[in-house]
């Protein structure tokens, strides 16, 4: 608020946070901690960060809601299949956070980008990453510790977000596009002017 304020002024920034709210149907706020030690193959600095975030394309995210009392579980899970696919080398990065405020339980996120929808095909399946015994484990506990989970497919607005140039450099095109505007030339008078109107009848 302090940065609209100084931006649009008081009145103005309160305006634009009525304007916001009256498109709204509802909304929710979280506050979530990455998980860097259940994550899998998470970019080695910065710079291979920012480089996959600004190809991406597509986020997945997979929200997990678990029991009471399983969190233990399902974190030794994670890092098992952690463990798995960061040997495997057809494996794609699996960012997790967790929720520390504005959700109910205990509850992770399973995230992953693509630069296209064609990204999510001909992934290793959990089955192939852990093997056959492992994977029955791990339904075993996912039988146990999971309450609900769904999943969501989001496409990235480059004119809605504001990424930081590091990300944005990557591919300026995509996320600072130029506005197409159409040269205004004016355009020749095409009209038919019917003959009578042309000139008078000079009388002979």
């Amino acid at each position: 608020m302090l940065a609209l304020n100084k931006a649009f002024g008081k009145v103005a920034a309160e305006k634009l946070e009525q304007d916001f709210n009256n498109c709204l149907v509802w909304s929710r706020t979280e506050f979530r901690r990455r998980r860097w030690d259940i994550s899998r193959k998470a970019p080695a600095d910065a710079e291979a960060y920012a480089k996959l975030i600004g190809e991406s394309r597509l986020l997945r995210t997979t929200a997990v809601h678990i029991r009471p009392g399983r969190t233990a579980e399902f974190e030794a899970l994670l890092k098992e299949v952690k463990e798995a696919g960061e040997k495997n080398p057809d494996t794609q990065p699996v960012f997790v956070s967790q929720v520390l405020e504005g959700g109910k339980g205990a509850t992770f996120y399973l995230s992953t980008l693509r630069s296209s929808i064609g990204g999510f095909d001909h992934n290793p399946t959990t089955k192939e990453i852990l093997g056959d015994e492992v994977f029955k484990k791990l339904q075993q506990i996912v039988a146990d510790t999971y309450e609900t989970s769904e999943s969501t497919l989001y496409r990235i607005n480059p004119q809605l977000s504001n990424p930081p140039e590091e990300v944005a450099k990557v591919a300026m095109d995509f996320w600072h596009p130029k506005a197409q505007m159409a040269a205004a030339e004016p355009k020749a008078n095409t009209a038919v002017v019917p003959t009578a109107s042309r000139e008078p009848t000079k009388k002979q």
